[in-house]
């Protein structure tokens, strides 16, 4: 009877981790539609861009300030980290490109505080980087710091980029120079998608933590002079890109502020990009438990999603992105303290009454026994006196 009433509370309580896995699995499902609706407003914004591009060509850099700080951009920076425009430089183009760039670095937007408001301290390191080389020049990486860039067919050159405060490092960085950029900015020229590059460690961060960004290339219109997308223009002439950059654990972060902490507690949440290589597909985590996010992404660096495992089992969703080659995949893994705080009484309320129930009815049942002793008693009492008095 009592093995009865344990096999009840245990039915019971994992019939609710089963419907509390019913209900995470819901809120995944949100959350995967939040990381896409997320990106698609991006990726709009992205096209914004372009198209100001498009319209003047000879956009000047206050203008671009101003137009990605406005109010209207204004949410996207909470999950990316700078917008930046992007020309393909050829190399007979080089030396005007430079000098016109020059002048704008050094003069307009290091010593012009109308244009910069707050970004003194970011305006003179850069404009230190350009003095040291003597001059504005299209650069690469080189063991770790950046040098100018030898003389090749063509450039991809970080031209513009804002927040400026938090990206001045990477001005004048040829993204051709690195294989993973490169790789996506001609896969961006060649199906006029919005292409998200592998993980990447961004020139401008100091610290190690992975990143990715988002070309939208643009192209020479019918018109000379005029820009274009890929399935507006026959001439397919690249002009440059418009990337969207993003560091993943900003990314992440930033896309689950939508969620309360009572949804997020007890959960760790995995962002992977399972187009990547196996052993590069990590990008990022949220947890409360586990510790500092950057320092986990070396413990978590070469994992795959089904390397993500838990004693309560994981819940994937695949998240695709519309207009874009991309495909990212959230894992979320509950732990024990997840079940326990959505867990109610009444598994333990069935154990209890049910224990009371068994020893009501053990109790019922020794009374009955103690009741036939009682009256075998009382006859056997009656039928002695009987005796005793015939006798």
């Amino acid at each position: 009877m009592f093995g009865i009433a344990i096999y009840r509370f245990f039915y019971a309580t994992q019939g609710e981790q089963e419907i509390s896995m019913a209900a995470l699995e819901n809120t995944v499902y949100a959350m995967s539609k939040v990381f896409a609706m997320r990106l698609e407003k991006d990726l709009a914004l992205q096209s914004q861009v372009a198209n100001l591009w498009a319209l003047d060509k000879d956009i000047t850099r206050a203008k671009f300030r101003q137009f990605i700080m406005s109010p209207a951009f204004e949410p996207a920076l909470q999950t990316m980290s700078g917008m930046s425009l992007i020309p393909y430089v050829l190399n007979a183009d080089r030396a005007a490109f430079e000098a016109r760039a020059e002048t704008q670095d050094l003069l307009e937007a290091c010593c012009n505080s109308t244009v910069y408001d707050n970004t003194a301290s970011a305006c003179r390191d850069k404009a230190a980087t350009l003095c040291e080389l003597g001059r504005y020049s299209i650069l690469e990486s080189v063991n770790g710091s950046l040098a100018p860039s030898p003389a090749q067919d063509a450039y991809v050159v970080v031209d513009y980029i804002e927040p400026f405060e938090s990206n001045a490092g990477v001005l004048g960085f040829n993204l051709a120079s690195s294989a993973t950029r490169k790789e996506a900015w001609e896969q961006a020229v060649d199906t006029g998608l919005a292409v998200f590059t592998r993980r990447i460690q961004l020139v401008q961060s100091n610290t190690k933590e992975f990143a990715f960004l988002v070309w939208k290339a643009v192209f020479e219109g019918e018109v000379e002079g005029t820009f274009a997308f890929k399935e507006e223009s026959p001439t397919s002439v690249p002009r440059g890109s418009v990337n969207g950059v993003y560091k993943a654990q900003q990314f992440l972060s930033g896309a689950m502020a939508i969620f309360g902490t009572s949804e997020l507690a007890n959960l760790d949440i995995f962002l992977f990009d399972t187009l990547a290589p196996a052993g590069q597909q990590f990008l990022a985590v949220y947890s409360e438990s586990l510790g500092d996010p950057l320092t986990l992404a070396t413990t978590f660096e070469e994992y795959t999603p089904e390397d993500i495992v838990g004693e309560f089992g994981t819940i994937q969703r695949t998240i695709n992105i519309s207009g874009a080659d991309a495909e990212m995949m959230l894992v979320v893994r509950p732990n024990e303290a997840f079940f326990r705080e959505k867990a109610s009484d009444a598994p333990q309320n069935l154990l209890i009454w049910s224990m009371l129930l068994i020893l009501a009815s053990q109790a019922e049942r020794h009374l009955g026994y103690l009741a036939a002793i009682a009256n075998r008693a009382r006859m056997l009492n009656v039928q002695a006196i009987s005796k005793r008095l015939s006798s």
